[in-house]
């Protein structure tokens, strides 16, 4: 039991530390350039850490359901990988 429990908090870890960072970033950035924003713009919405910028950008539009629905399942997983970090220290 423990060992799964550990395990899913290890797979948990790996999907989001590569996969989550990776896939919010792209799917910033590719909203931006869709949209045709300035460059200036486009900077703002990828780079302003925490998806502030592209809340800014397109605040509760029909193209935040996606972002919103995936950036709700990497902080869960997020918040099972601090588990495994709790688990290795005690």
């Amino acid at each position: 039991m423990l060992d799964t429990f550990a395990g899913v908090l290890v797979i948990a870890f790996w999907v989001v530390f590569p996969f989550g960072v990776l896939t919010l970033f792209v799917l910033r950035l590719v909203t931006a350039l869709m949209d045709k924003r300035s460059f200036k713009d486009t900077l703002r919405i990828v780079l302003i850490p925490l998806s502030i910028g592209y809340y800014m950008a397109y605040g509760q539009t029909g193209k935040t359901k996606v972002y919103t629905i995936l950036m709700i399942v990497f902080i869960s997983c997020a918040v099972l990988a601090s588990g495994w970090m709790f688990f290795i220290r005690f």
